[in-house]
């Protein structure tokens, strides 16, 4: 999201990249208190088009849940860049 609050046209990409393995989608189940992760790779290059600042991170479970926002500090990114994120996945048994 831009300073004024309105999304940026970032493509967001299903699949992992070089900072998980995405092993795709899977039905989950959460039991109260549990919890699930996803890895978010941003991916810039110098080829991405104009430099623009973005100043947070609008991110939901599902398209039709709600969505929380994350602030950002001194993060860059162009216009035509990408974020990669993998299926949810529970937390391994530890």
């Amino acid at each position: 999201m831009g300073e004024d609050g309105e999304r940026i046209p970032v493509p967001v990409n299903a699949g992992g990249s070089m900072f998980g393995n995405d092993e795709g989608p899977e039905d989950v189940e959460l039991k109260p208190g549990a919890s699930v992760t996803s890895t978010l790779a941003w991916v810039s290059t110098q080829e991405g088009g104009d430099l623009i600042e973005g100043d947070a991170l609008e991110i939901a479970a599902a398209p039709d849940t709600g969505a929380r926002v994350f602030p950002l500090e001194g993060h860059d990114i162009r216009l035509m860049d990408e974020l990669n994120t993998t299926a949810w996945r529970t937390a391994p048994a530890g």
